[in-house]
């Protein structure tokens, strides 16, 4: 039982480690979309069948009927699918939006309280690219930005990466999504549906305080499981 006990208690401090890991002022990277908690999406597919072109900027609204503008540098978007009109390495079937090269793809939300908000990335070209997602505010100022390196393919396999922000505290007016290097053309690129979540994430402070509350409690645990030994000498 002691080795039993043990094993947990290394386990909850490798996990009070993780769930400590620092934001970057009150802002966390995530690169899960299973992570993100998400309450909402934005489905790319409501906006046409595939090869349709898009104006920029595009006025739409969420799943949950949150009001959103998505613009980007260029003058028009194109409607894809994974295997339908974008050979990457989005999921089967996913409806993507290709901004044709046209530089950031920024997504508004207007009094939504927007939390959370992340999506699966791809460069235009084959092999390895830099992706990039900023977090501003209501008058344009970033919050936070965070980049993640991904490596195009033909995979047709959903192995594309996953850009998401969680704000701890602070509501994002505006996700900003562009690429800082490719193989060519870093402005050429796609993303799938977006996620989003209404809902703040926990301080890390909170997340650290309640995995030592859980370390306390399996000390205690294998204290009262230990015996006294038989030749008098202390215990733990």
């Amino acid at each position: 039982m002691t080795g039993r006990l043990g094993a947990r208690l290394a386990l909850c401090l490798v996990g009070a480690a993780t769930l400590a890991a620092p934001a970057r002022g009150g802002f966390i990277l995530v690169t899960d979309r299973s992570a993100l908690g998400a309450t909402d999406s934005l489905d790319w597919g409501k906006l046409g069948a595939p090869y349709t072109t898009v104006s920029s900027p595009i006025s739409t609204t969420t799943t949950g009927g949150a009001s959103t503008t998505v613009a980007m540098t260029g003058t028009a978007f194109q409607r894809r699918d994974q295997g339908n009109g974008w050979t990457g390495n989005f999921s089967p079937g996913d409806a993507v939006l290709w901004n044709q090269g046209g530089g950031p793809v920024t997504l508004t939300f207007k009094g939504a309280g927007v939390y959370a908000g992340g999506a699966q990335i791809q460069s235009d070209t084959y092999g390895a690219f830099t992706a990039q997602i900023e977090a501003l505010d209501s008058k344009g100022n970033v919050l936070a930005s965070f980049t993640r390196s991904g490596t195009g393919t033909n995979a047709n396999d959903g192995s594309a990466i996953f850009l998401g922000i969680r704000s701890t505290d602070t509501p994002i007016a505006e996700f900003r999504f562009s690429l800082t290097s490719a193989v060519t053309n870093p402005g050429d690129f796609a993303i799938n549906r977006f996620d989003l979540s209404t809902k703040q994430a926990p301080e890390p402070s909170s997340l650290l305080l309640a995995g030592m509350g859980a370390l306390g409690g399996l000390t205690l645990l294998r204290r009262r499981w230990r015996r006294p030994a038989s030749t008098g000498a202390e215990g733990a």
